[in-house]
Order: C-alpha cells, then sequence, then structure tokens
C-alpha cells in the first residue's frame, strides 16, 4: 500500500505550526503502510503555487496506491486526473457540517470571497466528494454520517504527546519569568478573523479592571516548537473561534493540565464535556465569569492522559486511517 499525501497545510520555515496536524498525522501513518510521500503545495506563500503542484501531482499520482487528499484547494488536482483510489479529509471547519446525520456543504469559508463565490458556482466540493472513495471528516461524533449515500468516516486529528513530556507546569513558568501570583492566559491562535481575538482581548481587560494579576498571549508569534512551553505554563487557554472542526490545541492544552474555556464550536462538546478542565461558554460575559470562578481550584495534572484524550493521540488516529485504506 503506497500513499501519497497531498496537502496545502504543512510546516514552513516562518509558520512552523502550520498543518503540523498533517506532518504529524503522516509522521504516524508513515510507520505502518508500505510506504508514503508528501506532497506539499504552498499556497499561501504564492498563489501560482498551486499550478505548480497540479502538474507536479499530475507527473505522479499514477505511481501509488491511494493518494489522501487534506484540502479542498488541492482536492481540486483529482478533477483532472482520477487516483487508483482517492481519500480526502475535510478539515474546513466553516464549509462542512452536519445535519440529521448528513454532511452539508457549505461555500462560506476561504481565503478569497471570490474564489469562493466561483467554487460554489463549479460546485466543486460536491464534484470532488461524487468522486472520491473515501471520504474522512475532521471531527469527533457518535452520529453515523453520510453524504448522498456516501459513509462519512469521522477521525480526528490526533497529537504527538511525547512533544509534551519532560517539562512540568512548574519549569514552564520559570522559563517565561511567570510567578505564583500572576494568573496566565492564553490565547494559542493566529490573530485571524475567524478567531475572534477581539473577545480574548476584552476579557483580558476585563479582569484587569477588575483587579486581577494577569499576563496574557497571543498565539502566532508563538513557534511550534514553543508552544509546549506555553500550553504547559497557561492556568487558562481559549477558543472564542466562529467555528472550527477538530482543533488541535484543545487536546494540547488539556493534556497538559491546563483549563479550557471555549465556545461550543467544533467536536470539543462531543470530545471533552465531561473533562474538569473544560468549561464551554457562551458568550463573552460567560467566559469572563467561568475564568473568574476556575480560578479558585487548581490546574489538573500534568500529561493528563485521560480516556478521552488517549483517543485524541497521532498513534490512535492513524490506525483508524489505516483501516479507512484497507476498506
Amino acid at each position: 500500500m503506497k500513499v501519497l499525501v497531498v496537502t496545502n497545510m504543512y510546516p514552513v520555515e516562518d509558520m512552523d505550526y502550520y498543518g503540523n496536524f498533517v506532518k504529524t498525522e503522516a509522521k504516524e501513518l508513515a510507520k505502518i503502510v508500505d510506504g508514503l510521500d508528501v506532497l506539499f503545495v504552498n499556497g499561501r506563500a504564492n498563489k501560482f503555487h498551486y499550478l505548480v503542484g497540479l502538474f507536479r501531482y499530475l507527473l505522479r499520482y499514477r505511481a501509488y496506491d491511494i493518494v489522501h487528499f487534506h484540502h479542498t484547494y488541492v482536492a481540486m488536482y483529482s478533477l483532472m486526473g482520477k487516483p487508483k483510489k482517492m481519500v480526502v479529509t475535510l478539515h474546513e471547519g466553516g464549509n462542512y457540517f452536519c445535519k440529521n446525520s448528513q454532511l452539508e456543504i457549505a461555500y462560506r469559508h476561504g481565503r478569497s470571497r471570490s474564489l469562493e463565490w466561483l467554487l460554489s458556482l463549479l460546485k466543486i466540493r460536491e464534484r470532488i466528494l461524487e468522486r472520491a472513495d473515501r471520504i474522512i471528516l475532521a471531527f469527533r461524533t457518535k452520529e453515523k454520517i453520510a453524504w448522498r449515500g456516501k459513509e462519512i468516516f469521522c477521525i480526528a486529528p490526533g497529537i504527538d504527546v511525547d512533544r509534551f513530556k519532560g517539562l512540568s507546569r512548574v519549569q514552564a513558568r520559570k522559563i517565561l519569568n511567570i510567578n505564583d501570583e500572576t494568573t496566565f492566559l492564553l490565547f494559542p491562535h493566529e490573530p485571524r478573523e475567524e478567531k475572534n481575538v477581539h473577545l480574548f482581548q476584552s476579557l483580558v481587560s476585563h479582569l484587569e479592571t477588575k483587579g486581577y494579576q494577569v499576563k496574557s498571549q497571543i498565539g502566532g508569534a508563538i513557534s511550534f516548537e514553543e508552544m509546549p512551553v506555553y500550553l504547559k505554563a497557561c492556568d487558562f487557554f481559549y477558543i472564542f473561534s466562529k467555528f472550527e472542526s477538530s482543533p488541535m490545541v484543545a487536546k494540547e492544552g488539556l493534556f497538559c493540565g491546563s483549563q479550557l474555556i471555549s465556545f461550543d464550536v467544533g467536536d470539543i462538546r462531543y470530545s471533552f464535556s465531561d473533562n474538569p478542565n473544560c468549561m464551554i461558554v457562551r458568550d463573552l460575559g460567560e467566559a469572563v465569569s467561568e475564568t473568574i470562578e476556575m480560578m479558585k481550584r487548581p490546574n489538573g495534572s500534568d500529561d493528563d492522559l485521560s480516556v478521552s484524550l488517549e483517543q485524541a493521540t497521532a498513534k490512535y488516529s492513524a490506525a483508524a486511517i489505516r483501516k479507512v485504506y484497507e476498506t
């Protein structure tokens, strides 16, 4: 079983955190399939790379038993050349959602509204899914999901737990020069529009106005290698996104024993509502009040590999994906 992974999400030098879930997944899959290669198309650097990537794909895809696409913008290549077996993972939380056990498709999130309009006019996502032999939704749910009679395999990307071992909360806070009296608040995302960073900034202001001693940090400038230190050191981390699929940082932070305050987005409720360190809120006001309430109790233990988090590991998700390959 020789596999080609095609993705536009993968770490690059100036954004080593971008698409690391694909790299982590590919690394685990490489251990359990006969051969795996990655074709990365860096569309963020230059949109022309998508055209170059198409030619690279057309030169290579016939040599593989399975081609596994990540993201619509590269899965479009399949319309120019159908592989022997096509697997596509749906990551775009704003463009795929479930209703009455059926997958629904939208065209409301993308780097370019005009491009999304064109994709909708051509029904590109529908055409991709029609061609796919297997469809994976990067989302955890107990529901059985389908699209036009095709089974949807719900497999969320898993985390590499080894990245977070060997560093205690005390050590992490010492590295970042955070004393015991300070409450460290982390917004671990790039400050993109859909992440609602302004809500985090308002929360910090509310707490400071109330007299709490807090230190805050916004992601984007934090490298992939540095992030474990921040997730270990923080008292609270926040997800205020308009939409998510299966946010990696939720799994990583909870594994570190930090407390998550999040909107009800993606698969967070299904995956972690039973985790005492996860609090789901409806709005900024609830986020502020829950932060104050949760300040009264200690964080969880380091490296909290509970049952819910055990199923969030990269090893677990890779094994599930291999079963999809074999079906």
